[in-house]
């Protein structure tokens, strides 16, 4: 029951967040800011490179469920592409 529980509430609280971001970037320039077009270079190579990989996972969740998330990685020390199939990957945050 607890892992039910649990399992309930990462849904609802990652769907609040991974909503929240999604919304709050509509509307904009659509550009990154400096600080984060510095960080997407220096992981990817160049900010076009980052944008097709991303736009391109984006693209084969084909309407689907599914995010595709820009993350850290604090292993690598890098940022990352990532997909989540559903708001169970892990706390966002």
């Amino acid at each position: 029951m607890i892992n039910g529980l649990k399992r309930e509430e990462l849904i609802a609280s990652n769907s609040m967040i991974l909503h929240e971001l999604y919304f709050d970037g509509l509307g904009k320039d659509g550009e990154p800011d400096k600080d984060l077009q510095s960080a997407i270079v220096e992981s990817f190579g160049n900010l076009n490179r980052w944008q097709t990989q991303f736009v391109a996972m984006g693209k084969a969740v084909g309407g689907g469920s599914g995010w595709v998330l820009l993350t850290y990685s604090h292993r690598d020390k890098k940022l990352i592409n990532q997909w989540a199939a559903d708001h169970t990957c892990c706390l966002l945050g």
